[in-house]
């Protein structure tokens, strides 16, 4: 395959773990300890007691700068961006009302993967359903649905947490070690298949494997080149 395949990489959840700083803070605010791994919904507004204190610290100064890098994709994230078989973007949703995240969530890219990331590469969307690419990495419900709904071929891998275990997609990871070896499972069994071995279609080449299927064309030699 010649064209690149496209990939788009959530932030929030993905590629920062900016959950635990945001329920941190909150506890430290008003008391209210809320676990991780008590989130059964993305809207995370939902289960808190005091909403409006959890969106002002979302929109407060540096709070996109906070968070530290998701897991393990300090290992797995530069590897990906040197892989000539991928065209790498980074595709997050930034608050309306903030008008420090877009900034801050550059700088974050740049401070952990330097020069390795282009900030050209950046992308804020709202709908990220209407950014072309091949497959989409993302924790939130929402947006794998509709990206894999847009076009049937598409991926949506859903980066696994407790606020989305119901949600629609193609795949599902807990690690970006185990994103990596799904990169490498669908270049070799969707992105970039081996070639046939032979024809078995045409009675002159039935002696050829079993796996394979006639080309039909004429300047084959397994079907009319013989």
């Amino acid at each position: 395959m010649s064209k690149k395949i496209r990939l788009l990489f959530d932030m929030d959840g993905v590629t920062t773990n900016i959950v635990t700083p945001w329920l941190e803070e909150y506890f430290q605010q008003t008391g209210e300890r809320i676990l991780e791994k008590d989130i059964k919904d993305f809207d995370l507004f939902k289960l808190v007691k005091q909403p409006g204190v959890l969106n002002k610290i979302l929109l407060s100064k540096r709070f996109f700068s906070k968070p530290k890098p998701h897991l393990d994709v300090e290992e797995y994230f530069p590897k990906i961006l040197k892989d000539k078989r991928f065209d790498v973007f980074v595709l997050t949703q930034c608050p309306r009302d903030s008008e420090r995240a877009m900034f801050e969530k550059r700088m974050w890219l740049k401070k952990y993967f330097g020069e390795a990331f282009e900030q050209e590469r950046f992308i804020s969307a709202h709908h990220k359903y209407l950014i072309a690419g091949d497959l989409l990495l993302d924790d939130h419900p929402k947006h794998l649905k509709l990206f894999r709904d847009e076009t049937w071929a598409r991926l949506s891998v859903c980066f696994d947490h407790p606020w989305n275990q119901q949600a629609e997609c193609d795949y599902r990871v807990k690690s970006w070690k185990e994103f990596s070896e799904l990169l490498e499972k669908l270049w070799i069994e969707k992105w970039n298949p081996p070639a046939p071995k032979g024809c078995n279609r045409h009675e002159d080449c039935s002696e050829k494997h079993e796996g394979s299927e006639c080309c039909w064309d004429p300047g084959c030699e397994d079907c009319y080149g013989y």
